[in-house]
């Protein structure tokens, strides 16, 4: 932007992950996260709330959440080329008992 209007647009971790932002000045948002691996998270939501909506792997399969910030839940996923309509199903029930442990954990 113009000098005294700058604003954050990318920032190189030393990790290799890369961070994308968009908004004005101070409100700059989390859009999408890139990681080494080829995997890619999407964010949605306002500065300080941007939550988690879809995350892109590497061999193609996809990820959609619903939920607010820190309290996503995998909701689908769609196989990728290299993976298989049954696998996915058990990757994703998997996930889901996972999350509901940790559900029971938090509330004791």
């Amino acid at each position: 932007g113009e000098r005294g209007a700058e604003r954050v647009v990318r920032v190189e971790f030393a990790n290799s992950n890369v961070v994308h932002y968009q908004g004005e000045e101070g409100a700059e948002r989390v859009v999408r996260e890139e990681y080494p691996d080829g995997n890619v998270q999407y964010y949605e939501g306002e500065r300080d709330a941007e939550k988690a909506v879809r995350t892109e792997f590497a061999d193609d399969t996809v990820h959609y959440y619903e939920g607010e910030k820190g309290a996503e839940r995998c909701v689908r996923v769609v196989p990728g080329a290299s993976e298989d309509k049954a696998a996915a199903e058990k990757r994703y029930k998997a996930m889901r008992v996972a999350e509901l442990r940790s559900e029971c954990e938090r509330l004791g």
